[in-house]
């Protein structure tokens, strides 16, 4: 029977050492709403009645609390526990004469983007529960609700993107060039120019070319076909470095090479007969 009454006065010892903060009240510094008085605050506590009704978005609740030892962990959890959506709120100590004053700071503008959307767009309440431990205990209380009645039209929600499979990129590769550099295209044909012209300049300057020398007669056509073969060559060599497929350059030097070789050793063997 003793041990009884032992048992009953520990128990009641322990009730009155119970974790509670005391002066609890809720302040709304942006508007000229009066602020709501909530008092001591125990693990038993009641939530709030009715919610704290906000009707605009840049508005701040305020938590303010007191407390006779110093709190290990004082945090405020806002959102929606059912569906796994809550936000953190760390109350800030302020030390006064001795007194543990503790504020937790509710900007609502500042809130997830998340929450914003459910509370203004799809009319859901935000809960707000008590997160409070000191060295020995602690307790979670879900404490009130809040609710914002403001127009639709005042928040927007972008969904922020997902990790998932992208659309697929296709991504075409350029084709190997076939033809030299057009920079070097124009160099190599400018000295082909230009070494054509210095061949013909030192014949004549050595009388190997004189206008008197030049062939007479049938084989003066047969001399003309021979320089303007000799011509076409350098032209097809220069439309293939500058952009001429060398398939189509094979086709068109077999093509001027037939009458080149049979105007070209008809010419070299009359001219050389009237040589002698």
């Amino acid at each position: 029977m003793k041990f009884l009454k032992a048992l009953g006065l520990l128990a009641l010892a322990s009730w009155g050492q119970a974790l509670t903060i005391k002066d609890a009240n809720f302040a709304f510094p942006d508007t000229d709403t009066r602020g709501i008085m909530v008092g001591p605050i125990d693990h038993e506590t009641k939530k709030l009645n009715k919610p704290l009704t906000l009707d605009t978005l840049d508005q701040t609740v305020e938590l303010n609390f007191a407390s006779d030892s110093r709190l290990t962990q004082a945090t405020l959890l806002l959102g929606l526990p059912d569906r796994g959506l809550e936000q953190a709120i760390q109350a800030t100590l302020t030390e006064n004469q001795g007194l543990l004053l503790y504020r937790v700071r509710i900007p609502i503008n500042q809130l997830s983007q998340h929450l914003l959307h459910l509370a203004v767009n799809e009319k859901q309440l935000l809960a707000g529960s008590l997160v409070l431990a000191n060295e020995d205990e602690g307790f979670l209380l879900s404490l009130f609700d809040i609710k914002l009645d403001v127009n639709e039209t005042a928040f927007e929600y972008v969904k922020p993107e997902r990790l998932e499979a992208k659309p697929e990129i296709h991504h075409v590769f350029n084709a190997e060039p076939q033809t030299v550099p057009w920079s070097f295209a124009q160099i190599f044909s400018f000295l082909i120019v230009l070494v054509t012209f210095g061949l013909v300049v030192s014949w004549m300057s050595a009388g190997a070319l004189t206008w008197s020398g030049l062939p007479k007669g049938l084989n003066t056509i047969y001399f003309l076909a021979f320089v303007g073969s000799v011509i076409g060559f350098e032209f097809i060599f220069v439309r293939y470095y500058t952009g001429t497929s060398i398939f189509e350059t094979l086709r068109c030097t077999f093509l001027l090479s037939i009458p080149s070789l049979w105007l070209g050793t008809h010419f070299l063997r009359s001219w050389g007969k009237e040589l002698r």
